[in-house]
């Protein structure tokens, strides 16, 4: 994930988030990945979304998200930790 140092964890939540149909860049929390994203040298982790939540319009949009883990961690995550 790109931007601020997120917390294995926490919910975040976007101050502002837009649905508009027309546009791809509105505000919100984005998320991009895979297994074989690369983001800059960003530190990537694993978050959970409201599927009822997404927006995808070219990109991935959400007005929250949790974070479960980092990816270096990503293989020892069970869904006891997704709750």
């Amino acid at each position: 994930m790109k931007g601020p140092a997120y917390e294995v964890g926490r919910t975040y939540h976007a101050p502002v988030f837009s649905r508009c149909p027309v546009t791809i860049c509105h505000p919100g929390l984005y998320i991009a990945g895979g297994p074989d994203c690369e983001l800059d040298g960003a530190k990537r982790m694993m978050v959970a979304a409201w599927l009822d939540e997404l927006h995808i319009a070219g990109k991935c949009r959400v007005p929250r998200f949790r974070t479960l883990a980092n990816r270096e961690d990503f293989d020892t995550v069970t869904t006891g930790d997704m709750e």
